[in-house]
């Protein structure tokens, strides 16, 4: 069960009460009340949202060896290589992925990137499902996600502790209990 503490209170009841003064405002400046509080009512979700996915229990944030592989990816590497990033989380919930190629400064070919409300998110979503499923780098690296990619740029993928790296052609540049840094041939 959620809980809340009394700052969490304090923060959305202060929220109510200056949407309430918005509200009062812009009811008072058009004739139409409904919209006004459609748009008032709108923008008040727009706000507390944030709010609530830090006071969701379940939230995740980063681990330490996590920002210690994104770091590592990144100083391996320049800003035109691409990577693929699999990792064992909740696609919905899943931080490391969407926090990548921030703090990596890197294009990485499976991110939605603000595409949640377009097609072709569900089309990205099913690809990443595909991609939790495979077992080795060797089935991470046949997907046809690399053929966007500039045919001379370094390819990389990051994975989760539970993808076996079967082959000595991949080179693994950096590895910790959250996962490997793996360089494609």
């Amino acid at each position: 069960m959620a809980h809340l503490d009394p700052a969490a209170l304090a923060i959305g009841f202060g929220i109510w009460s200056a949407m309430s003064v918005l509200k009062s405002i812009v009811d008072r400046q058009l004739s139409a009340a409904v919209p006004a509080t459609v748009a008032v009512l709108a923008v008040g979700f727009l706000l507390v949202l944030p709010l609530i996915e830090f006071m969701d229990p379940d939230y995740d944030p980063l681990t330490v060896s996590e920002v210690e592989l994104i770091e590592n990816a990144r100083s391996s590497s320049s800003r035109d290589e691409v990577f693929l990033v699999v990792s064992s989380d909740d696609l919905v919930r899943d931080n490391f992925l969407e926090w990548f190629s921030f703090l990596a400064e890197r294009t990485v070919l499976n991110q939605r990137w603000g595409a949640e409300f377009l097609l072709m998110s569900r089309e990205l979503d099913s690809i990443n499902e595909n991609l939790q499923q495979c077992e080795s780098v060797t089935c991470l690296a046949g997907t046809d996600l690399f053929d966007e990619a500039d045919p001379a740029s370094r390819r990389f993928v990051v994975i989760h502790p539970g993808v076996a790296i079967d082959s000595p052609d991949y080179s693994v540049i950096f590895q910790n209990e959250s996962g490997a840094v793996v360089e494609l041939p």
